[in-house]
């Protein structure tokens, strides 16, 4: 998302631009969650709440 009247998605976010993120989309596009790229427990635990057997 880059929109003139918006600013830019990694500072309204603040995602750090060297490490990225991980973005997890709904399929009726709203953003679910942001998380870091490197950190599985905070992944595995978004997911285990909506995933059953996924921790």
């Amino acid at each position: 998302m880059a929109h003139k009247d918006r600013g830019d998605i990694f500072d309204l976010r603040g995602i750090d631009r060297e490490r990225g993120c991980l973005v997890v989309v709904r399929p009726d596009q709203y953003i679910a969650n942001i998380l870091p790229p490197d950190t599985f427990e905070e992944i595995s635990e978004f997911f285990g709440r909506i995933l059953p057997g996924v921790s």
